[in-house]
């Protein structure tokens, strides 16, 4: 049992818009990981994204997407439409209604609550528009990252549900990776608050 997932025009939550990835978006995309070494880490990329990595990626989100597989929106600043960061949802489970969300903001822009709207705004949707039953995140809690990441999953209302020992190899290294998840029922944001414009 599949799904696809329809790719908005612009998801607008207090201070970014959510939006498609697109070419303009991939110079700044790489300048941030080039800048920020740990940032790759936290992410889970094997290898640090490149402009040469990054080029024909909207083509494979939108691919991925039509295919139910995963999506990346762009978060966005709604002045000039610079870029901020990204949301992932990925991992879909369509018979169990499931998927899994990511995120990264570029360094400068952390601390004002970005990085919390964005996710917020993208599992909203999720549940809005795709009719999941359960939303999860994940984190090493080994690295300098987890507590800010895990302060913005409670945040949102998801739960700690367990430490998994040595799971991935990322990087040449084992990682513990600690899981968090938020049931729709549970769901604090109100469906659909922001405004959503439909696909192109």
């Amino acid at each position: 049992m599949g799904g696809r997932i329809e790719i908005p025009a612009a998801i607008e939550a207090e201070r970014i818009v959510l939006r498609p990835l697109g070419d303009r978006d991939l110079d700044a995309y790489a300048r941030a990981f080039a800048a920020e070494p740990a940032l790759g880490v936290a992410t889970g990329f094997e290898t640090d994204p490149t402009l040469d990595t990054l080029r024909g990626k909207p083509e494979r989100i939108a691919h991925a997407a039509a295919a139910g597989e995963w999506v990346e929106l762009a978060i966005a600043a709604p002045g000039d439409d610079r870029l901020l960061g990204s949301v992932t949802m990925h991992s879909y489970d369509w018979r169990n209604r499931h998927a899994e969300v990511g995120f990264w903001v570029v360094e400068a822009e952390r601390g004002r609550g970005i990085a919390t709207t964005a996710v917020g705004a993208t599992v909203d949707w999720a549940f809005a528009d795709q009719d999941l039953h359960r939303v999860e995140m994940t984190t090493d809690p080994g690295l300098p990252h987890a507590a800010p990441v895990t302060a913005l999953a409670e945040r949102l209302g998801f739960q700690r549900e367990g430490l998994m020992r040595e799971r991935n190899l990322e990087r040449g290294r084992r990682l513990d990776v600690l899981w968090l998840a938020v049931i729709r029922r549970d769901w604090q944001w109100p469906l659909q608050a922001h405004q959503l414009s439909p696909p192109n």
